[in-house]
């Protein structure tokens, strides 16, 4: 049998004692080396903290969190438009009809403003679904947001608009929208109310302060002379010196499509005039007329809508076969330029962000 060789490799001679200095000098020469690995693994570590910092700590203030949110409702004695012929009656007894006010509330305990939304005309005869739709976005945001159904098919006139103003705000009525809301155990009207509204809501809530005064500003959503019969702004809408509307020129801002003269996908004649004298700014032929204190007015032009027709109704879902008019009393969807989590200046998150600002 043939014997099995190992094979060694040869090693140079070393004398005894170079062992320790060979190996001391072997490991000065790795320190610069270790010393950069070292720097950069606390660099990375240092930056990874930072960053998780930043993204625990110190959110964008610009992000969208939705809260979770609980919904109730309540009832209060609102204008009944079919006593309109009646002489005789007093402006409480008018206060005859029974409404419901939806509402929505952060389930996370804290302090939130309290909301009013008033619904655009023919809304109430589907159950306030756009005034619901509102305030469930608006409650995710921090609010305690009220939806008021209102009988909205009476003409806009500014009869029909004061009496359904007074008959949510005034103190004569103690069934009022206002005594209600601030009654109830979920809502606290303590740093007063923040109003929003749609078209004919929007002229409703225009005057709310005219009656309330703890009302302390107002984004009008589809307001301008374009909604009101013949055109014609009732003087008490104007702040003075051109009228007699309690509610400041800067805690309010209005928003409006740009087609609102649908057939010509082009503003009305009345449109652009109304809102400066509604808000007390001229910005000339400019759409983008918001003060830097977030006041102002502000019209959404054709290319900032989805379907590319910014018209009365163009923050509400768009009507797929009726390309144009996205007016609807049952929206499933807003148009995604108005929605959270977008931040464009005439969506929700601004506006509604402008509107707590103003307690």
């Amino acid at each position: 049998m043939k014997k099995s060789t190992t094979l060694k490799r040869n090693r140079p001679t070393q004398k005894r004692g170079q062992t320790n200095v060979t190996k001391k000098i072997n490991n000065l020469r790795r320190l610069p080396y270790l010393a950069l690995v070292g720097m950069g693994i606390f660099v990375v570590l240092i930056g990874t903290a930072i960053f998780n910092f930043n993204l625990t700590e110190k959110p964008n203030a610009n992000a969208f969190t939705a809260l979770p949110i609980e919904k109730f409702e309540m009832k209060y004695a609102g204008y009944n438009p079919g006593t309109a012929w009646m002489s005789w009656l007093s402006d409480l007894q008018r206060c005859s009809s029974t409404e419901v006010i939806y509402g929505a509330k952060p389930t996370t305990a804290g302090n939130y403003p309290t909301l009013v939304y008033l619904h655009g005309t023919t809304a109430d005869s589907n159950k306030n679904k756009e005034g619901q739709k509102f305030i469930e976005l608006a409650a995710a945001q921090g609010f305690v947001a009220l939806a008021a159904t209102y009988d909205s098919g009476s003409s806009i006139r500014e009869r029909d608009l004061n009496r359904h103003a007074y008959c949510m705000f005034g103190d004569d009525n103690q069934g009022s929208l206002k005594s209600t809301i601030c009654s109830h155990a979920k809502v606290d009207c303590s740093d007063g109310i923040l109003m929003s509204g749609f078209s004919q809501g929007a002229a409703i809530a225009l005057i709310a302060k005219n009656y309330e005064p703890s009302v302390k500003a107002l984004w009008a959503i589809g307001l301008s002379g374009y909604i009101y019969r013949n055109y014609d702004v009732p003087s008490d809408s104007f702040a003075p010196p051109l009228g007699t509307r309690a509610l400041p020129n800067d805690k309010l801002v209005i928003n409006m499509g740009e087609a609102s003269n649908i057939f010509s996908k082009k503003l009305a004649a009345a449109d652009l005039p109304s809102l400066k004298q509604m808000t007390g700014n001229d910005c000339g032929n400019e759409f983008d007329c918001i003060q830097a204190n977030g006041s102002g007015y502000y019209v959404i032009k054709n290319a900032e809508i989805k379907d590319g027709v910014a018209d009365h109704c163009y923050w509400l879902m768009v009507n797929k076969w009726s390309t144009g008019m996205s007016c609807t009393t049952a929206p499933k969807e807003l148009d995604p330029g108005f929605q959270p989590p977008t931040t464009t200046k005439w969506s929700m998150l601004t506006n509604l962000n402008w509107l707590r600002e103003q307690l």
